[in-house]
């Protein structure tokens, strides 16, 4: 409401100024939109609303940008970045700004001309949360020229974060939905990983045998199954070995040990210390 009434006071002195100057008065406008962020694969756990306010008195609009982002529990209750990352936030997003800023160095204020560049996160920085990812927003101007438009600079939470663990996965760099992969983390510690996926997505053809319930991934030459259940994993013709955990059936769905591509398909596979999986075979 107070911005409201700062354009009302605004436009009705513009107004007079035109009166007085003998200038065409035209009508100003205020136009304010919601958006609420999408965070369906999350269980919609918090809540962020991006809520746009833009006041035009026929220049060029600068739109006002406001974020809440809310704990969705029995107590709602509207959460900071350090709430979702801990006490080491500023040094974490930092980083990552500036990993993201240096590959696109001409979009951004380097501190030539005498205009800064960025340095770091302020203690109020605008942010929302959407499906596992913060993501840091500044103002148009505040670090880059206006053609870059609003900096957006998406945040892959640490495994050790207070909002618990977030995994990424990325096969052949194209990241995948997380709805699809819901990669998760066992009690003992094993990373599980969705078969079907990520095989199909290597090239790999996936199949079901009902007869004794058991899975297998064939590729040319290359074969191997896996059974629900059973600890035993092996490649073409190599003796089974143990991968700490057995395949395991969730929601229609069967995952692996995320050691299984590397150690059974033989294909390079990574994980960095935000959580993203990393797979590639090619």
């Amino acid at each position: 409401m107070a911005y409201i009434n700062e354009a009302e006071k605004e436009s009705k002195q513009f107004a007079e100024d035109c009166k007085k100057n003998g200038w065409e008065v035209r009508p100003n406008t205020v136009i304010v939109e919601f958006e609420l962020k999408d965070n369906s694969a999350t269980n919609n756990s918090i809540v962020s609303l991006e809520v746009i306010k833009e006041f035009n008195n026929g220049g060029t609009g600068n739109p006002d940008i406001d974020f809440y982002n809310i704990s969705n529990k029995d107590k709602a209750v509207e959460l900071t970045l350090k709430d979702l990352i801990g006490e080491k936030d500023k040094e974490i997003i930092n980083n990552q700004i500036k990993k993201q800023i240096e590959q696109n160095k001409d979009k951004y204020f380097n501190g030539e001309d005498g205009i800064e560049g960025f340095k770091s996160i302020s203690d109020n920085q605008k942010f929302y949360y959407e499906n596992g990812n913060i993501v840091i927003v500044f103002d148009k101007y505040e670090i880059a020229p206006g053609a870059t438009g609003i900096p957006e600079f998406k945040i892959e939470i640490p495994q050790d974060s207070n909002t618990g663990l977030h995994f990424g996965l990325v096969i052949n760099n194209e990241r995948i939905n997380i709805q699809k992969s819901n990669v998760y983390q066992k009690e003992d510690g094993s990373i599980m990983i969705p078969l079907r996926v990520v095989c199909e997505k290597l090239g790999y053809e996936v199949k079901w045998i009902e007869k004794n319930r058991s899975i297998e991934i064939k590729k040319g030459a290359q074969y191997t199954s896996v059974k629900p259940g059973e600890n035993k994993y092996f490649f073409s013709k190599m003796a089974p070995i143990s991968l700490g955990s057995a395949p395991e059936i969730k929601d229609s769905t069967t995952y692996v040990p995320f050691k299984f591509v590397s150690d059974i398909l033989r294909v390079d596979a990574s994980m960095d210390e935000t959580g993203i999986i990393t797979i590639n075979n090619k």
